[in-house]
């Protein structure tokens, strides 16, 4: 899914910059359908503005399994994205 490989190489362009990310914060985020997503990645002021028309849509226990994908995908490759309730995604069509 594009919005998943555009969420990561944000994600990927922070940690290279070295910023902290506060994986526990982001997971407690809860999207809001049909506006630009504010992700907060620490209690700084260090945030992204990011277009998640789908993942807007996922349930929280499916918006933290995206962090801990994204946490994960950062040093493995072959990480696997578990969406337990993606008749929810389909809202977004």
């Amino acid at each position: 899914m594009l919005e998943v490989k555009e969420f990561l190489a944000e994600i990927k362009r922070a940690t290279t910059k070295g910023y902290f990310i506060n994986w526990n914060l982001m997971s407690q985020q809860v999207p809001v359908a049909g506006v630009d997503q504010t992700v907060f990645l620490n209690t700084g002021d260090l945030y992204l503005r990011l277009a998640l028309p789908v993942l807007a849509y996922l349930q929280l226990e499916d918006g933290q399994n995206l962090m801990e994908w994204l946490k994960w995908s950062l040093t493995n490759d072959n990480a696997v994205l578990l969406i337990e309730h993606a008749d929810s995604l389909l809202k977004a069509v």
